[in-house]
């Protein structure tokens, strides 16, 4: 309160107290009038929604038949067909039913009038009528029935009759129907409150979890009954007029917040946000709450009081969502302040609105086109002339004003506008503005329909206005001819310049939202501190490349593409909000948002393939693809595009529980599949559904012949291709999820997956640039470039394919998998590797027994096969796992246990909190809190587990072994060691890593030894493992000595490259091998030479010689055309440079875990992104090269 008041009075300006205070008043009684509007614009939208689906749909049937009509056309013309059929027999039927349900839908006003039915006609006229009607009638009775006139003995017996009626009827009655309207109202309230939400076109966000919003519910009602106890106490001052005002001061803000709850609460919003908002912004909702708690106030009687409350409140909850909260207030006190503000600017034709204006009124002419004679008088640079002569055109074609609005009527606002509009000028205090070549009758009328023109300070347009006799005449806004980058009539960039000249404001920062080549100006004007949005696919873009190539003219301001989807202009929103600290400030934070990029591409082109498949749905999945598409689409993705059930894809009829109209299938481009999917669709028990397929990551002609040999073909109404090929795991890693690449080049001699990574990896260019260094090392890291070459020659044959010429990504290194085995096989300890090494990590979660998370099981003995697994989600969202993830397990113990410690000491702070503010504090942190706590639970037994399963004995020995094979010590007598494992039937897959460790560090097993390799793993695992040992020797992973030489190529780069330290410091790690705790792995040494030695590789080209297959280093030139990147930002610090490493053949956690490491060391310069077929472990890795491992039986 003293702050409020300390504000007041040092305010520069009353005024600016007065008009936030008044608007809130205003504001608050826009209720009463939007309630009679809010349901009849919510049905005129969706009668228009209605209207468009007719008209195009019979646009698209009323079309002759073409003989080369799409595919696509004809299928979907066959299938509204099909459904118009179906529908045309159940429309009459139905029609009465439909109504019904449609005038039995709940609606604000008639939800508002039954509030007041109840509390008003009901309850408050029982409790009038009770004390005005029945209680004098009773007296008059009583009296009557006594005879006594003079009312002495009747006075005496009313005074105890009069209690006793009061008490009963308040008991039977009062109290009674006070609860049960009490719970009816809150129903009602909350109904009436969704439904002006959903009315503004917003996005209910629910809380992260039940525990939060029950925590947030809680401590909402603790802190409103405390304020309004304070308001209470606050009444009893001795001064009466002041202890009103307070408690009125009180009880106005508490009714601000009433109303306002339900919004904020919808949208997501804390306790502590919405708390902050209303103290940030009080002077407005003081006025908003006053005129309910001056109502509510008058009645002396609580119950009467509660009445008012009850009539009213639905009209302030309305006022409440439709209001915009005083950023008026807020942006006057920074001007008075002399503060800075935001200011963006709009172009307004395919920008705020989907559509050309000027191009959409030419469609109200008879047969829906302008005749050629007008159109001959077209002048790109005289588009203001032309469109006179095309009013004037319209005018003698008795088109009329009505006829032009109606169309600018149907008009549709860019997805998510209204949102962003609203936000930035509510929440952010921006001020907005308008520049655009239209006119200012279309854009004035169409921002009323919408409700927009409030948010806008300024619109600078052409001119126009109606004539007497109904023309409409438009002027040029100016005539200029010294800009050549903008048409005759309108210089955008001289309109924002002046407005920035001629503003009372100081701004922030600058950004600039348009499409058009005459948008090219203004974002050539803005500076590096500012942001420039260009929709991406129009005309802009080509005409920033023609400036660029012609005449060098180049946007300092850094740039964000967006695209015509919600979701893509969502995350524009949030680039406007932070301003300048979302600018990335070096190139790998540009290339990690490429990476979220990949998966919003995905998620959107999913989205658009659901999209089209009209009706509910029924997902057939290739089970090979669940994981993968998980990481880009979750559940509530997919239930939220009509998606009723998920079922895997085997033989035989589909067993259908929902009733579902589409049949989808998603799965890969193999024929065996294709098979599958024919039994399928041959035993469906209902063949009016529509069929579509859905390839990933491409289609296939070979999987089209197929179901045409199987006579399915033309059931799919839909053959599309999903094009994800990467798969994002963090922001720093992405994957194709697909480990069957190094087998399949190396054990079957099949390139066709190597031609797949380089298709990805033109297909990461695509969004990144392309990357102007490559290096490579291996075999199929030289086919991989030599496919990208080829590709590339394509890409510049076809304008369609070019490649944006420049790149946030400094150097390409392809790394094969084959040059450095050893890696893989080596058993990691770091915290995240050991997890995949015993559990297996696959595709960003992992599942753990869930014994291993009860308190009273810890000592339990651990069991991979526990039937009951919890499933946990491995991210660098969850603090703790960031921290602890890359670390070496000796040293995670320290920081869960210091971490606990600080977790301790925070909830201590519980008891020490006393004040209101102290309160606030804590339940602000309250969230945070419990989410650690839940983390630190996690892995704690996760580390306990880790921790019994490093201790067991066959483990230490298995890993004394390896330790001793890397540092090269006793070579020559350590296969007796690994032959006694195996005949303590040690684990199979443990024993095969060690065998091929030992072969690696040898350069090949003598024959005597792998000989006796061989027959003991037949003897002792059966006889099933000699074709594993033969695909392990015919993929390089074991093989005999030559000639049975004792050179080691590996004892050359141990020392050459420094693999193993003696003195590892695994808690506080100076060098790369932490990651084993001995040995730093080869891949990574590589890397590490390339940035950090001063010659590169060309300084161990020695080195380079001895590892297999040859070495790469080339320079990516444009070839020609190229195209601009998805999204562009300036580099902040030049002296960065980002290096993308690709793993062909699988990458491990520990690989992934010292990149991150050289990233962060204070000499480095460099960032580090890793892109892999895979992540693998020893395990996985030789299991893909491996038979039927866990059949047969010892001979």
């Amino acid at each position: 309160m003293s702050s409020m008041l300390s504000e007041l009075l040092t305010l520069d300006n009353a005024k600016g107290f007065v008009y936030a205070f008044a608007k809130g008043f205003a504001d608050s009684l826009r209720g009463a009038v939007d309630l009679f509007l809010l349901d009849s614009r919510s049905v005129r939208e969706k009668e228009l929604q209605l209207l468009r689906k007719d008209i195009t749909r019979d646009l698209l049937l009323s079309r002759e038949p073409r003989g080369d009509e799409p595919l696509g056309l004809l299928a979907k013309r066959r299938s509204i067909e099909r459904r118009q059929r179906d529908s045309v027999l159940k429309r009459n039927g139905n029609e009465s039913s439909v109504n019904l349900k449609r005038s039995s839908t709940p609606r604000i006003l008639e939800r508002t009038l039954k509030c007041c039915a109840l509390n008003g006609c009901v309850f408050w006229f029982s409790i009038v009528l009770f004390e005005n009607a029945v209680l004098p009638g009773l007296k008059v009775v009583l009296f009557t029935v006594l005879g006594d006139v003079s009312g002495e003995l009747g006075e005496k017996l009313w005074s105890f009759t009069l209690p006793i009626v009061s008490t009963t009827f308040s008991a039977l009655w009062v109290l009674p129907f006070f609860l049960l309207s009490k719970i009816v109202n809150a129903i009602w309230f909350q109904d009436i409150a969704d439904s002006a939400f959903k009315s503004s076109k917003a996005i209910p966000q629910c809380m992260p979890s039940l525990t939060l919003m029950i925590a947030d519910t809680i401590f909402s009602i603790l802190i409103e009954s405390i304020f309004l106890l304070q308001g209470k106490i606050c009444s009893y001052l001795p001064i009466t007029i002041l202890g009103r005002a307070i408690n009125l001061l009180h009880l106005s803000l508490l009714h601000s917040l009433y109303c306002f709850e339900y919004k904020w609460f919808n949208q997501g919003l804390e306790l502590h946000k919405r708390l902050y908002f209303i103290e940030a912004n009080w002077p407005y909702f003081l006025g908003f709450g006053l005129p309910l708690a001056m109502l509510t106030s008058m009645p002396e009687n609580w119950v009467i009081s509660g009445c008012v409350f009850s009539m009213l409140f639905p009209l302030f909850i309305v006022s409440g969502n439709q209001a915009q909260v005083a950023a008026d207030y807020q942006v006057f006190l920074s001007m008075n302040k002399q503060g800075k503000i935001p200011l963006v600017a709009f172009d307004f034709d395919h920008t705020i609105v989907n559509q050309n204006t000027d191009i959409e009124v030419q469609t109200v002419a008879p047969g829906g086109n302008i005749p050629s004679d007008v159109r001959a008088n077209w002048d790109a640079s005289m588009w203001t002339e032309y469109m006179r002569n095309v009013f004037q055109h319209l005018h003698s074609r008795s088109v009329t004003s009505n006829n032009i609005l109606d169309r600018m009527n149907e008009l549709t606002l860019t997805p998510g506008f209204e949102v962003l509009l609203s936000r930035l000028y509510n929440e952010v205090g921006a001020e907005l503005i308008i520049i655009s070549d239209s006119n200012s009758v279309f854009i004035n009328h169409i921002l009323e329909v919408h409700n927009l023109k409030k948010y806008f300070s300024a619109i600078y347009t052409n001119p126009a206005f109606w004539s007497d006799d109904g023309v409409l005449h438009i002027e040029a806004y100016h005539h200029q001819t010294h800009c050549d980058m903008s048409t005759v009539n309108m210089c955008k960039g001289d309109i924002l310049k002046g407005h920035i000249n001629g503003s009372k404001n100081e701004y922030s920062f600058i950004s600039y939202v348009g499409d058009g080549g005459n948008d090219f100006c203004p974002m050539f004007r803005l500076t590096t501190n500012d942001l420039a949005f260009v929709r991406k696919d129009y005309t802009l873009v080509k005409f920033m490349e023609k400036q660029k190539r012609i005449h060098q003219r180049e946007i300092k301001a850094a740039i964000f593409y967006w695209i015509n989807d919600t979701s893509a202009l969502l995350g524009t929103k949030t680039i406007i909000y932070a301003g300048m600290s979302s600018i990335p400030s070096s190139a790998g934070s540009s290339a990690r948002s490429h990476f979220s990029c990949i998966r919003d591409l995905s998620k959107k082109e999913l989205s658009e393939c659901l999209d089209k498949y009209a009706g509910s749905k029924v997902i057939v999945w290739d089970e090979a693809l669940i994981g993968p598409l998980g990481l880009i689409a979750e559940y509530q993705f997919l239930r939220d595009r009509h998606v009723k059930k998920m079922i895997p894809l085997k033989l035989g009829p589909l067993k259908l529980e929902e009733n579902a109209e589409n049949i989808v299938f998603i799965t890969r481009p193999l024929v065996p599949l294709m098979d599958i999917v024919a039994d399928n669709v041959k035993n469906s028990e209902d063949s009016r559904k529509a069929f579509h397929i859905l390839f990933l990551p491409r289609k296939s002609l070979l999987c089209e012949m197929r179901l045409k040999d199987k006579g399915v073909f033309g059931s799919f109404t839909f053959l599309d291709q999903l094009s994800a090929s990467w798969f994002p795991l963090e922001t720093d890693v992405i994957s194709m999820e697909d480990s069957s690449i190094f087998s399949e080049y190396y054990l079957n001699g099949d390139p066709t997956s190597l031609h797949s990574v380089a298709k990805a990896l033109m297909a990461l260019q695509s969004i990144v640039g392309i990357i102007p260094k490559v290096y490579g090392k291996g075999k199929a890291a030289k086919q991989v470039y030599d496919y990208m070459t080829r590709l590339r020659k394509e890409a510049a044959d076809e304008e369609s394919n070019l490649l944006p010429s420049d790149s946030s990504i400094d150097t390409l290194v392809i790394i094969d998998r084959q040059i450095d085995s050893l890696s893989p096989l080596a058993t990691q300890l770091t915290y995240e590797g050991l997890i995949d090494e015993i559990y297996s990590i696959k595709h960003a979660s992992v599942k753990i027994p869930a014994d291993r998370f009860e308190p009273n099981e810890k000592d339990k003995v651990l069991s991979i096969s526990e039937k009951e697994m919890k499933q946990c989600f491995l991210n660098s969202n969850e603090e703790l796992f960031a921290e602890i993830r890359d670390k070496n397990f000796n040293a995670v113990g320290h920081v869960i246990n210091k971490k606990a410690k600080w977790m301790a000491a925070q909830f201590n702070e519980r008891h020490e909190a006393k004040s209101i503010k102290e309160i606030k504090s804590f339940v602000e942190k309250l969230p945070q809190m419990q989410a650690i706590k839940t983390s630190l639970m996690n892995h704690t037994s996760i580390a306990e587990s880790i921790r019994d399963w490093t201790n067991r004995t066959e483990f230490l020995d298995a890993l004394q072994i390896e330790q001793e094979l890397m540092n090269y010590q006793n070579v020559d007598k350590l296969h007796e060691s690994i032959e006694d494992l195996i005949c303590a039937n040690a684990d199979i897959l443990r024993v095969l890593r060690l065998i091929c460790i030992q072969s690696f560090i040898t350069s090949g097993l003598k024959p005597k030894i792998l000989e006796s390799y061989r027959k003991l793993i037949l003897q002792n695992y059966g006889y099933q493992h000699l074709l594993s040992l033969l695909n392990l020797e015919k993929a390089g992973l074991l093989y005999p000595m030559v000639n049975g030489s004792n050179k080691s190529n590996y004892v050359v780069l141990r020392k050459k490259l420094n693999l193993t330290l003696d003195d590892v410091n695994e808690q506080d790690p100076k060098d790369i091998a932490y990651v084993y705790s001995v040995y730093a792995p080869i891949s990574i040494r590589l890397v590490q030479h390339l940035s950090f030695s001063p010659g590169g590789w060309r300084s161990i080209r020695d080195v380079l010689d001895i590892l297999p297959g040859p070495t790469l280093e080339e320079k990516q030139n444009s070839m020609g055309k190229s195209k601009p990147k998805l999204i562009t930002t300036n580099n902040v610090d030049s002296n960065n440079s980002t290096t993308l490493v690709v793993f062909v053949g699988g990458v491990t956690f520990a690989e992934i875990s010292a990149l991150r490491y050289l990233a962060q060391k204070e000499e480095s310069s460099t960032d580090y992104l890793i892109a892999t077929t895979s992540i693998i472990n020893g395990n996985n890795f030789l299991e893909s090269m491996m038979s039927n491992i866990k059949e047969g039986a010892p001979f």
